[in-house]
């Protein structure tokens, strides 16, 4: 059966002279071989139709009994074809056509089931979400997507329901008679006042596993624990995420678990097996030359961000030629909103982009819009590309075999591979790997919420209902239940920390009622001797207990809130470079490993962590002063200053949907005063960019972000 795929590539004019022939072949084998074989088969058959002219209606058949009904002309063949054909476009969308397996998890969730899918990125899973929702037989929707930039994606597209229902992304926004809620898993658990809801999706619902399969992510508490309360509000689930080879749900039994290889375009892999880094160098200028040469992108896959730098900078160094107009202007954007001489500002120039967790969020989503729309020819990313979001290329360039510092697993393999090839556009896209490819095995994802094993953490059993623990799971609770330094509740409630970690703390802060009381007993924002001692405090209960050295750039509690401090004075970005170039034995070496340090901090510290840490402290220090009469602090309004970055609140929401801080600023005259996201919302709807004093660059950008508000 190779023998036809090696002959489509190698003997194509003799394929030409006897199409029918061919076409005979591919039909002899249909019934001997697994529809995935089959179904590439098909794909190369597509790549190649103008070998098959005058056959348009074999081939159509072909496709529709490969299932690939999406790739189908309903314009030729037989009545019962375009019948078949018809029936797998959900009446729900408009134009748009299913294959036959996304049908089928389709009707699964039509007829009120619960399902997990496990499938290729090319699958369509999304896709599905649309259709479901489109019928609008669903009062209320929610949407746990695990990363900011899946959630402003998934916001976007679901924008053609607005008329519908009202899109909630933030939790300062208020609900409407219908909703669908976009969250992260951590932003869902804060949002109060939740309605009842009836249907909800888990994208990438592998992360539910422990530390997300390969254990370092302590995300997935949280995950666990919406899931959790998701189910209690007797909602109909939608999981889906990629090839796993099996689901453990536990208690939650009544969901149907839908695995397929089935995929929309074929991947050729082509294994290099390069050690040595500067042969890797070597073959990777030669791909990206040809790339250059036949007009092709390239996903370039590496394992961290340094390592992301260091490849764009060999690649600066190496190819020449690739400036353009348009190149220039984004280079020329880059370096007036952060510098001329960061990496990213200088790749650009040379239709390079860089796409890793240090990135400001708003940038690297105009980076993939503009290698979606072709003017980026190369985009050099981390794992942060591949969970979710919605880019692809011909060709996928895997130049390292880890991500950080552990190897790429067969899961994540697959899941990058995944990336080359594009419906309808490259039906064949190709993978590099410059490496061994990994074994061929699959992990389970074990649910803990649901299956209570034996590593399921008390954070995640205290939110499951007495009646539903298993004997294991109490005793492992029995010491936390028993304690009466802090209320059940209470512990609950600060449900991302370990109860173990909370009542250190809080035990602690009673030893030393007197001493505490003058640190911790600050409202509004601290004095500077305060922040001190609270970062020092943070950093002894909440960090140092499971990290030892740097984590995310800071190296203890004192540079903590220096760091904080100099950040209240608004610096403009400039001057956070400077600042970061002159912190004594921490300064960065160059603006490239500054602007590295400041996203760390920015993105890691305010945007989640500090947040997380400061109000368990708050809570913990407010019960138990309260319950000694003693003068008890507030940090509500402090952790909000710090979240958004001690700048206008607004501005940080604009930042997730595409909006650059820089340009926010520029047309902040038309929110002045205002707090409310849903109104500042619909006045930036009726803004006339041309009439605002912005370059061709950010009304681009604008315009980006307005057609998904």
């Amino acid at each position: 059966m190779n023998e036809l795929l090696k002959d489509i590539k190698t003997k194509k004019e003799e394929i030409r002279k006897s199409p029918f022939a061919f076409l005979q072949r591919v039909n002899a084998i249909r019934n001997n071989c697994d529809s995935a074989y089959f179904n590439k088969i098909i794909f190369y058959l597509l790549d190649n139709k103008d070998l098959f002219l005058g056959y348009e209606e074999i081939l159509n058949s072909m496709i529709i009994n490969a299932g690939l009904y999406q790739y189908a002309d309903e314009s030729i063949g037989s009545i019962k074809d375009s019948l078949c054909i018809s029936l797998h476009k959900p009446s729900s969308l408009n134009d748009v056509t299913f294959h036959k397996e996304q049908s089928e998890v389709l009707q699964y969730l039509l007829n009120g089931q619960n399902v997990a899918v496990s499938a290729p990125t090319s699958f369509g899973k999304s896709k599905i979400i649309d259709a479901v929702l489109a019928y609008k037989k669903h009062k209320n929707i929610v949407i746990i997507v695990p990363t900011i930039a899946l959630l402003d994606e998934t916001r976007r597209r679901l924008s053609f329901l607005s008329d519908s229902y009202k899109i909630i992304s933030q939790l300062s926004q208020k609900t409407s008679d219908k909703n669908i809620f976009v969250f992260t898993a951590e932003r869902f658990n804060k949002y109060e006042n939740l309605p009842r809801i009836d249907f909800f999706v888990i994208d990438e619902f592998y992360k539910l596993s422990s530390g997300g399969i390969d254990g370092g992510d302590k995300r997935y508490i949280a995950l666990n624990q919406a899931l959790y309360k998701l189910i209690k509000h007797g909602a109909q689930a939608y999981l889906l995420g990629p090839n796993i080879s099996n689901v453990v749900t536990g208690q939650f039994k009544n969901i149907h678990f839908f695995s397929t290889d089935f995929a929309t375009v074929a991947t050729e892999i082509i294994r290099k097996n390069i050690v040595k880094e500067e042969e890797k160098q070597k073959e990777l200028l030669k791909i990206c030359t040809e790339c250059i040469k036949n007009k092709e992108q390239a996903l370039i896959f590496c394992k961290s961000p340094s390592s992301a730098n260091a490849i764009a900078s060999f690649l600066l160094a190496s190819l020449q030629g690739q400036e353009s107009r348009q190149s220039n202007v984004v280079s020329d954007l880059f370096s007036s909103m952060y510098h001329k001489d960061w990496i990213v500002s200088k790749a650009a120039k040379h239709s390079i982009a860089i796409h890793h967790g240090r990135i400001p969020r708003s940038l690297a989503q105009l980076s993939v819009n503009l290698f979606n729309d072709n003017i980026i020819k190369f985009l050099i990313c981390t794992s942060t590309l591949i969970e979710g979001v919605n880019t692809t290329a011909k060709k996928v360039i895997i130049y390292d075999n880890k991500i950080n510092k552990k190897p790429i697993d067969f899961f994540t393999f697959n899941n990058i591979k995944g990336r080359s090839g594009r419906m309808f556009k490259h039906f064949i896209g190709t993978a590099y790997i410059f490496a061994e490819q990994p074994q061929n095995t699959l992990p389970t994802v074990d649910i803990p919420a649901m299956s209570q094993s034996a590593n399921t953490p008390p954070s995640i059993l205290l939110h499951i209902s007495d009646e539903e623990l298993t004997d294991n799971s109490k005793h492992k609770l029995e010491k936390i239940k028993k304690q009466t330094v802090l209320p059940i509740q209470l512990i609950k409630k600060n449900g991302s920390v370990e109860p173990e970690i909370q009542i250190e703390f809080a035990e602690e802060i009673q030893k030393n009622l007197s001493h505490y009381s003058g640190i911790l007993s600050w409202e509004g924002f601290p004095l500077s001797s305060q922040l001190y001692d609270t970062c020092e405090l943070l950093w002894k209960h909440f960090v140092s207990i499971e990290n030892r050295g740097m984590v995310y750039g800071i190296a203890n509690g004192r540079q903590l809130a220096k760091k904080l401090t100099n950040l209240s004075k608004r610096p403009t970005f400039k001057e956070k470079i400077y600042n970061e170039m002159h912190q004594g034995q921490y300064s960065a070496e160059d603006v490239t490993e500054a602007i590295d340090k400041i996203m760390m901090f920015e993105k890691h510290w305010c945007e989640y962590t500090l947040g997380l840490y400061l109000s368990t402290m708050d809570s913990i220090q407010k019960y138990i002063f309260q319950k000694n009469n003693i003068k008890y602090g507030s940090y509500a309004s402090y952790i909000s200053a710090v979240e958004c970055l001690f700048s206008n609140p607004l501005f940080q929401v604009l930042e997730e949907f595409g909006l650059p801080y820089q340009i926010s600023e520029k047309i902040s005259y038309i929110f002045r005063g205002l707090s409310d996201i849903d109104i500042a919302i619909s006045k930036i709807k009726k803004l006339d960019v041309t009439q605002c004093n912005l370059s061709k660059i950010e009304q681009y950008i604008v315009k980006k972000a307005l057609r998904g508000l």
